[in-house]
């Protein structure tokens, strides 16, 4: 949010939601099933590697181009 009154839509949003249709349903079905298990928090735990490979940005790249199509 880069303002109040974006702070102030983004409540609104929340204080009156719409149902979501059966196509938006199955869209956050489908996110669910990939982010569920095991993924990275980006905590960091994995760091420093021993031999200097940034595992968490390792793992975000990868998502990118898993959920996002980012080859690029």
């Amino acid at each position: 949010m880069g303002s109040l009154e974006e702070a102030r839509q983004n409540v609104a949003a929340c204080e009156a939601p719409l149902p979501f249709s059966e196509h938006e349903l199955a869209r956050i079905e489908e996110i669910r099933r990939t982010l569920s298990g095991s993924f990275c928090r980006r905590c960091g735990y994995c760091a420093p590697c021993s031999v200097g490979i940034d595992i968490p940005s390792c793992f975000i790249l990868q998502g990118y181009l898993q959920r996002y199509d980012l080859a690029d």
